[in-house]
């Protein structure tokens, strides 16, 4: 199992579609929300995406609203990617909080060795490789412009 073994919906579609289309390239997979104290970080994560887009490099969002349901609408959500510059992927609605309505992606992330643990909040972040493995994970609050996570993904997009 990888990351690529996985399907998810796009923002505002209900078909899903594999996300092997991701093959060969380093991700940073973000559980998003547009209501929430981390809703900001989607600025950096715009930029982010932009500066090492050309270097086989994405940023993913996966809209989750377990947490204080903050997710917000379809609308919003496309509101507020537009205001703060986010232009990456984003996906429809998925459960990330462990229980019987996990999303098996999420299910997946959170049990990988070295990186397992319950998602406890928005925002939380993964780093992964070109062949769709977990390279690092990040709690809400480390922001995914820091030294820290540009260190990371330089790393792996040099691999």
């Amino acid at each position: 199992m990888s990351f690529h073994s996985f399907s998810a919906a796009p923002l505002g579609h209900a078909e899903p579609v594999s996300l092997g289309k991701y093959q060969g390239k380093v991700l940073l997979v973000v559980n998003v929300a547009s209501h929430c104290g981390y809703t900001p970080q989607y600025a950096p994560m715009g930029e982010v995406d932009r500066k090492y887009k050309d270097r086989g490099f994405a940023v993913v969002g996966l809209v989750s609203d377990d947490f204080g349901r903050q997710a917000g609408t379809v609308a919003e959500i496309q509101a507020c990617s537009l205001e703060n510059r986010a232009t990456f992927d984003q996906f429809s609605e998925m459960h990330a909080k462990k229980g019987p309505d996990q999303h098996p992606l999420f299910a997946w992330l959170t049990s990988q060795p070295g990186f397992a643990g319950d998602v406890k909040w928005n925002f939380n972040k993964w780093l992964i490789g070109k062949n769709g493995e977990v390279l690092a994970r990040w709690s809400s609050d480390v922001a995914p412009d820091s030294t820290e996570v540009a260190h990371a993904i330089e790393a792996a997009l040099g691999n």
